[in-house]
């Protein structure tokens, strides 16, 4: 079932999901399971809007030398990182896309072929990250 992002409770719950993954590891696949079917049950994914229409893209940033997307679990999430950014609290700083998970799946070979290579999910948070390119692998695992 998906549910619609922005609850404090969903956020929570995403939350001590993370914590659980980060503190249990990669190799964990039980607590990685949790997280991320957490996460794609979201029916979209919230990312601050960069550029001027028709020509509107996530805005994408640099960790540890790899090009990734800034993606969040709610327009909170995504309103704080803007702020933290130093994006005035102006339009800047509020315009958001909200992409139906499904969608996104969808796009990745786009991204993969800008050259974006991952995904992080709630940078001011705890964050976690993936792979562009097993999104959707990791949705089919979780969904199945």
């Amino acid at each position: 079932m998906q549910q619609a992002p922005g609850s404090p409770e969903l956020d929570a719950e995403i939350d001590d999901l993370g914590r659980a993954a980060a503190a249990a590891g990669v190799q964990d696949t039980d607590a990685q399971s949790r997280l991320w079917k957490a996460v794609f049950s979201l029916a979209h994914w919230v990312f601050i809007a960069r550029g001027e229409l028709p020509n509107v893209q996530p805005m994408a940033v640099l960790v540890e030398q790899t090009p990734m997307l800034l993606a969040f679990t709610s327009a909170e999430r995504a309103r704080e990182s803007a702020l933290a950014r130093g994006l005035a609290d102006s339009e800047d700083a509020v315009r958001l896309l909200a992409v139906p998970v499904g969608s996104f799946v969808e796009s990745v070979p786009t991204y993969l072929g800008a050259g974006l290579a991952g995904i992080l999910f709630n940078e001011q948070q705890l964050g976690f990250t993936a792979p562009l390119q097993n999104l959707a692998a990791i949705r089919a695992h979780v969904t199945a």
